[in-house]
């Protein structure tokens, strides 16, 4: 069962784990904006590249979740086992970073990403689906969970016309179940 995180903590700091969001340079409760840590700011690129080298080495499955809505993130987090790291990213630029500089297990992708103070209104869902198939590999699994019906679609075809295994389902307090066995799938695989 997943745990729920403490006040300001992720799962992996709140239990002592190591390889926490905050190693790596990334808050998962804060999250990325505009292509930059949104905490202190402390930390070079290559602390954060070392850090992520070694959540990595630890074997645990990197997630990146694409959601610039802060509820809506807090309630899909909800749903993330302990034994998967969660990188948040709150635009569609600040994905598009950590996709260029990061591999991933499994990504979970809104469409309209314009909520954030550093959103970019040209980019949204689409250019993130477009970023995934130029940086990830085949083996990433992709969870689309926009509620914007045709956004959600043209992410989804993209994504499944470049050969990764997509799911889609619009975010509602129903659609946390099927994201549980998603992330139980993803927990198992490899």
């Amino acid at each position: 069962m997943p745990s729920v995180p403490q006040q300001g903590k992720t799962p992996e700091e709140a239990s002592g784990s190591a390889g926490t969001a905050a190693q790596i340079g990334i808050n998962c409760d804060k999250g990325v904006e505009g292509g930059r840590k949104s905490e202190n700011g402390e930390g070079t690129k290559e602390t954060r590249e070392i850090r992520m080298n070694n959540l990595r080495s630890d074997h645990r499955k990197v997630l990146l979740l694409v959601e610039d809505d802060d509820q809506r993130a807090v309630a899909i987090k909800a749903c993330i086992p302990p034994d998967i790291h969660c990188v948040w990213a709150k635009s569609a630029g600040a994905a598009l970073g950590v996709l260029r500089r990061d591999k991933f297990s499994g990504i979970m992708l809104d469409f309209d990403l314009d909520r954030s103070a550093h959103g970019d209104p040209r980019f949204n869902g689409e250019s993130v689906a477009a970023g995934i198939c130029e940086t990830q590999g085949r083996h990433c699994e992709i969870f689309v969970h926009s509620r914007n019906p045709s956004g959600a679609r043209r992410a989804f075809e993209l994504l499944k016309q470049s050969g990764f295994s997509v799911e889609q389902c619009p975010w509602s307090r129903e659609a946390g179940q099927l994201l549980k066995c998603w992330l139980e799938e993803l927990s198992d695989v490899g």
